[in-house]
């Protein structure tokens, strides 16, 4: 009898476990944020960053030099962060 009732209480445990593993996997296959949350955070933060580096580096570097400092700092988060985009779908397949 107390076999019985071991092994009732095994493949309870492990009906849960496998159940706790589905809803685990469902929650780390969804997106934290909506796509489009999430780029037009990304596009406010580039012009921030851009914003902030032309600001620094105007009274030394001159306003040309400081925007083309601004533009290429805004175009390399840009490509980090769709580099991560592509990585992250490639893996994800």
């Amino acid at each position: 009898m107390a076999k019985k009732s071991k092994r009732k209480q095994k493949e309870k445990q492990r009906r849960a476990d496998e159940q706790m593993d589905a809803e685990i996997r469902k929650a780390m296959s969804e997106p934290w944020i909506a796509k489009r949350s999430g780029l037009s955070m990304m596009a406010l933060l580039s012009v921030a960053f851009a914003a902030f580096m032309i600001w620094q580096l105007y009274p030394t570097e001159g306003t040309w030099r400081a925007i083309m400092w601004g533009l290429g700092s805004a175009v390399a988060l840009w490509l980090i962060f769709l580099l991560a985009l592509g990585f992250n779908k490639l893996v994800r397949r």
